[in-house]
């Protein structure tokens, strides 16, 4: 772990326990955001929604569609406000921040995307989603952009992504750290998962899992969770990859669990196993759009409610 992580790590405080009992007769979400905020009637007036676009090698086909490639397309609907996300996130409020941490295409991308100037993940059948150093990279550049936000006013973060091969990266990480296997993962999926996970090294860390089978959008999210802990930000995790950062983030500092909430209840086998380890209980009981967002936008509603309540 570098410094910079190591240091993020230690300076997550628990989520305040006293700030929870005090909303404990509001029901379970005042109480959650009165601790993680460590205010007894936190505001919400600043809300914000990440999608990170991430495509991994373990489905890359060779072939680069250009401004054809789904996670293109995805993209530019996002920044275009056509997306279910964008609607979501205007209806209640938050900005919308969409994060390019590595396409395969090189086709230009939306101007209002904020690039971390690299391309997919490698494969994860091989072992070999990421090296240690971009790792490293991912999850600083995802702290840093919390820390950039927050300049100018950060109250409650929602975290979701998109793109090919997201579902089964998410999968695979989310099997090493909860000492699950292949079959989390999608039946098309389990055999390169299952290939992924066997190139583990025993007793693995969370960043030794990021290098063999995550990928940067995990690593990105990651980081963003141990920032917003850091500052007191409660962060609401929609859809697989952001169970899966969420794991990662509590395994480096276990504190930062108390800062995370989980939009719905979707998302399969692999997201079940994740609020499983994770403790969550979902805001909402149905799957809400795909993970990539608009989930955690609409939870911000019931939070905003709970926050207010009498």
């Amino acid at each position: 772990m570098s410094a910079v992580l190591a240091h993020l790590a230690g300076a997550i405080a628990p989520a305040s326990a006293a700030m929870a009992e005090a909303r404990a007769d509001d029901g379970p979400l005042a109480a959650w955001l009165a601790g993680a905020r460590h205010a007894p009637r936190p505001t919400l007036a600043r809300r914000t929604v990440v999608c990170v676009l991430a495509d991994h090698g373990v489905v890359a086909t060779g072939v680069d569609l250009g401004p054809t490639h789904p996670t293109l397309r995805a993209a530019q609907s996002l920044v275009d406000g056509e997306a279910g996300v964008t609607a979501a996130a205007r209806a209640v409020g938050a900005a919308l921040v969409v994060i390019d941490a590595g396409l395969a295409t090189a086709a230009p991308r939306p101007a209002a995307m904020i690039g971390l100037g690299r391309g997919p993940s490698g494969d994860l059948a091989t072992g070999a989603a990421l090296t240690p150093v971009e790792v490293t990279a991912a999850v600083e550049a995802g702290a840093a952009l919390v820390v950039a936000l927050a300049e100018s006013g950060l109250d409650l973060l929602g975290l979701g992504g998109l793109g090919a091969g997201a579902d089964l990266a998410a999968a695979a990480v989310i099997a090493a750290l909860t000492g699950g296997d292949a079959s989390l993962a999608l039946d098309d999926g389990r055999a390169l998962v299952a290939a992924g996970l066997a190139t583990l090294p025993p007793r693995p860390t969370a960043l030794d899992v990021l290098a063999a089978v995550g990928g940067a959008d995990v690593a990105v999210m990651a980081g963003a969770i141990l920032a917003a802990a850091a500052t007191y930000v409660p962060v609401i995790l929609d859809g697989t990859t952001a169970l899966a950062a969420g794991l990662v983030a509590t395994a480096l500092a276990p504190a930062a669990g108390g800062y995370l909430a989980c939009a719905h209840g979707g998302g399969g086998r692999a997201a079940a196993a994740a609020r499983t380890a994770l403790g969550l209980t979902p805001i909402l009981a149905l799957g809400v759009g795909h993970g990539e967002g608009a989930g955690a936008a609409v939870a911000m509603a019931a939070l905003r409610a709970s926050a207010a309540a009498p």
